[in-house]
C-alpha cells in the first residue's frame, strides 16, 4: 500500500517537477454494468508545481475510497452522494451496505472536476499554451487548445509478448464478469 500517495506528488513538485503517479489495487470495483469486482479502484496522482502552493490531485478511481467508507461506517454517517450499490443492486449512500456488496461506484462528481482541473493545468503548463480559462476568452469557435501527447515505448521497458499476454489475460477475466442485469455486455475502453 502506498499510503497517502499525494506525498509523492508533493515531493516531485518540491523538486520543480510535475508528476503523474498511479498504481493498481486488488480487484475491488466492478466494471460498469457488472456485479462482481474485477477492476481495482486504482489511485491516480497528478501534481503541478506552483509557487503559491502546489496543485495536487490524489484520487481513487472509485467515487469513495474504501477507507472513506470504513470511516463513515465507524462514525455512523451516510455518504454525501451515492457511493455504490447494496446487495439488491440499488444505489445507496449507506457505507455499510456498499462494504457488504463490494460494489463501489466508479469515479465522478468532484473527482471528475478535480481530474478536469489537473488535466487542464498539465495541458497548459506542459505546452505553455492556453488553459481552459484562456480558451474560454477567445472569440469564435473553440480553438487555441493545449494538447499533450505522451507515448511510452513499451518494448524498451518490457518484452512485448509478455505485456500482450498480461493485457489479454486481464481482458479475458473482465469479460467473464457477472452482469448486473441492467446493462448490456461488459465492455472496456476500445472494446467496441
Amino acid at each position: 500500500h502506498w499510503m497517502r500517495a499525494a506525498t509523492y506528488g508533493y515531493q516531485a513538485c518540491d523538486a520543480g517537477m510535475a508528476a503523474i503517479c498511479f498504481t493498481n489495487t486488488t480487484p475491488n470495483m466492478p466494471a460498469w454494468g457488472a456485479a462482481d469486482a474485477r477492476l481495482g479502484n486504482n489511485p491516480l496522482v497528478l501534481a503541478m508545481p506552483h509557487t503559491r502552493g502546489h496543485v495536487v490531485l490524489d484520487m481513487a478511481s472509485s467515487q469513495f475510497s474504501y477507507g472513506a467508507l470504513e470511516l463513515a461506517k465507524l462514525q455512523g454517517r451516510q455518504m454525501p452522494t451515492d457511493a455504490g450499490f447494496d446487495e439488491a443492486g440499488n444505489l445507496t449512500r449507506d457505507p455499510a451496505a456498499v462494504l457488504r456488496s463490494q460494489r463501489i461506484l466508479p469515479t465522478g462528481y468532484w473527482k471528475g472536476a478535480g481530474l478536469s482541473l489537473l488535466l487542464d493545468l498539465f495541458a497548459g503548463g506542459l505546452s505553455l499554451g492556453n488553459t481552459t480559462l484562456a480558451v474560454g476568452r477567445l472569440e469564435g469557435d473553440e480553438h487555441g487548445l493545449s494538447q499533450i501527447f505522451m507515448a511510452v515505448h513499451i518494448e524498451k521497458l518490457a518484452p512485448p509478448e509478455q505485456v500482450d499476454a498480461l493485457v489479454q489475460a486481464t481482458l479475458d477475466d473482465l469479460a467473464q464478469s457477472k452482469t448486473d442485469g441492467h446493462s448490456g455486455p461488459i465492455r472496456w475502453p476500445g472494446s467496441r
